[in-house]
């Protein structure tokens, strides 16, 4: 998907854009417990409860959906 550039006159005063997305537990320690190890061999995405119809999703199966690119503006604080 392509990205889009953003120039500071873009962003809030104060910040800067980035030029990788963070990825939690690899480019930046987590807050608190370790971030686990997953096997995606079985992991899978259950809804269930108050739906019409229940949904069981493999890693797979949600891997082959339709992928969206959204740009949003989320502010995080640490502390």
């Amino acid at each position: 998907m392509p990205s889009e550039k953003h120039t500071n006159k873009d962003l809030p005063p104060g910040q800067k854009p980035i030029k990788q997305h963070l990825r939690w537990g690899r480019d930046r320690p987590t807050i608190g417990v370790p971030v686990p190890k997953i096997d995606l061999k079985s992991w899978a995405l259950v809804v269930e409860e108050e739906v019409a119809q229940s949904l069981r999703l493999s890693w797979d199966d949600l891997q082959k959906l339709p992928k969206v690119e959204s740009i949003s503006d989320f502010h995080c604080v640490e502390g």
